[in-house]
């Protein structure tokens, strides 16, 4: 029986073979071609309107558990982010009745989370009693899954009948790290909490995709342009590598070829990026600054550290010399494993104190930047 836009819509994940058969379905049927791209365009405009009205994923978080949350242990970018989102919100319900389901959706994955995470402890008694609530961030980002779950629009990655791509979205979670690779064969290296949409027109002059998170690009040679376009920035190349950021402005560092990078409300000042050099743009209206950067630094952040069933007496030496750090090792923790993925920006302290919930260790720090791990 031959697809229809019901079939295609109700697939819950695409495998090869379903996009193969939806590829061959709309080629054969012009109708159904013009009915899934109208469906896109609808969901497109959708989207555009949600995001322009609704508080952002974290804001809605930081919103839904307000009276949870102890506002002392937030960053003041998420106090302001948290500010910020509260003045939308009135509005944005008005708008969409459906973010207070959201929020209550928010609201019941935390409580769940919650229960499981008290659970997996009190339930362990080879594992020390835990004091207090988890690490904040821990739990807050855990929490935004539903978020991601609730707000993201259904991606299809297809083609439609005349060979433009519709759509591709590319979303990574906490602590998960994501290589895609793209239709010209570019490859980009997600990082976590990032985001990648991917969206080329038949005919277009230009490869074009959306992105925020953090990501290294190693955007295929080609006469036309590769282009990059974040909250407050567009980045513009024709083949090159470089790593970019968006967690305060946008951040291109870059490591061969060239870039140009101009702020999203003056595209005529853009500045030309030289291997080695870092442009940053804070906001849509400034003009990008440029710096020299140690490339093997900064491309540090852009690594995940993994480990698979590693000693811990390895894990801490290669925790140490990469952080350049001092970090003792109680006897009873030298032969246990660790098996894990690690952001490079949560620094040492930040993933020894994962690395200690793993094991069921104590962390404990002193002034002077040294560690020890202990049971």
């Amino acid at each position: 029986m031959p697809l229809t836009l019901d079939d295609i819509l109700q697939i819950d994940e695409f495998t090869e073979a379903d996009i193969a058969a939806v590829r061959d379905a709309i080629s054969a049927d012009e109708s159904l071609a013009s009915a899934l791209s109208n469906w896109m365009a609808l969901q497109e405009a959708v989207r555009t309107d949600w995001d322009a009205s609704v508080p952002s994923r974290e804001q809605l978080v930081l919103l839904a558990l307000e009276s949870q949350l102890d506002s002392t242990l937030l960053s003041q970018r998420e106090l302001e982010n948290q500010r910020e989102g509260r003045a939308k919100l009135a509005d944005a319900i008005d708008q969409h009745p459906s973010v207070s389901l959201v929020l209550d959706k928010i609201r019941t994955d935390a409580a769940a989370f919650d229960r499981a995470w008290s659970s997996s402890f009190s339930s362990r008694v080879d594992r020390p009693p835990v004091v207090g609530r988890p690490k904040l961030s821990l739990v807050r980002y855990a929490l935004s899954v539903a978020a991601v779950v609730a707000l993201v629009a259904v991606g299809i990655n297809l083609i439609q009948s005349d060979g433009s791509q519709i759509a591709g979205e590319y979303v990574t979670l906490t602590s998960q790290w994501r290589t895609v690779t793209l239709e010209d064969g570019t490859e980009v290296q997600l990082g976590p909490d990032s985001r990648l949409e991917v969206g080329v027109g038949a005919g277009s002059s230009e490869r074009y995709v959306t992105f925020e998170g953090k990501a290294f690009f190693n955007v295929v040679s080609s006469p036309t342009p590769f282009i990059i376009e974040t909250f407050e920035a567009r980045t513009t190349v024709l083949g090159t590598s470089f790593a970019m950021r968006t967690s305060e402005g946008t951040e291109v560092t870059l490591v061969t070829g060239r870039v140009s990078i101009a702020p999203l409300g003056n595209l005529e000042d853009a500045r030309i990026l030289e291997p080695g050099q870092q442009g940053r743009v804070s906001d849509r209206d400034s003009s990008p600054s440029v710096d020299s950067v140690n490339i093997e630094r900064m491309l540090l952040g852009f690594e995940p550290i993994i480990f698979k069933d590693t000693p811990m007496s390895d894990v801490v030496e290669s925790l140490s010399d990469r952080f350049t750090v001092s970090i003792q090792l109680s006897e009873g923790l030298q032969e246990t494993t660790l098996t894990g993925t690690f952001d490079s920006d949560l620094g040492a302290k930040g993933i020894l104190e994962s690395v200690a919930l793993a094991i069921g260790a104590e962390l404990t720090s002193s002034e002077d930047d040294s560690f020890s791990l202990s049971r």
